[in-house]
């Protein structure tokens, strides 16, 4: 089992620029038979680090690199032929929920929180959002979380579908074996 732990504790484990070409090489190179995602420090990952000044894009082409880097990194995850588990305690918000919803299997902690908050900043969902949430929840629910950005609760997201178990991570991130950015 290999367990790949977000580590960005200062910015609740959003992912940096250079965070998505280490998931994507993380995706490829996995040798273990399971792959467990898990983050550092109580949460899961805020998703994109929108303070890092390449990823807030000056240009319309600076910020569809960026999305291309996301989009690369959620293919990677989605071709793997092992399985994959989401571990989330904390918040799931934007690409690191869509991170977490692109794994086989997600769990839940007591305090997981889960939203598209892309809206609020007026971004389009990514790491496949646009893709996997409707597949999930369905085209209602779908459009409700991802126009709205509303926060949904562990329990709730277990009642939608989101994840498959809720209140059994606990502190997962010491377990972690690969620690990244």
């Amino acid at each position: 089992m290999r367990w790949i732990t977000l580590a960005n504790p200062g910015r609740r484990n959003a992912i940096p620029r250079h965070g998505f070409e280490i998931l994507t090489e993380a995706f490829e190179s996995s040798g273990q038979r399971v792959l467990v995602v898990t983050g550092a420090a109580g949460h899961f990952s805020a998703g994109v680090d929108l303070s890092d000044s390449e990823i807030a894009g000056k240009s319309a082409a600076d910020n569809l690199r960026v999305m291309r880097r996301t989009a690369t990194a959620a293919r990677a995850l989605h071709r793997l032929t092992k399985p994959t588990v989401a571990a989330v305690d904390g918040i799931a918000m934007g690409a690191g929920m869509n991170l977490a919803l692109g794994c086989d299997i997600v769990i839940a902690g007591e305090r997981a929180r889960f939203a598209e908050v892309e809206v609020l900043s007026g971004l389009a969902l990514e790491f496949g959002g646009t893709w996997l949430l409707p597949r999930l929840v369905g085209y209602a629910r779908a459009r409700v979380l991802a126009l709205t950005g509303r926060e949904v609760s562990g329990a709730e997201a277990l009642d939608m579908g989101l994840i498959v178990r809720h209140g059994v991570v606990g502190d997962v991130a010491g377990r972690g074996r690969s620690r990244w950015w």
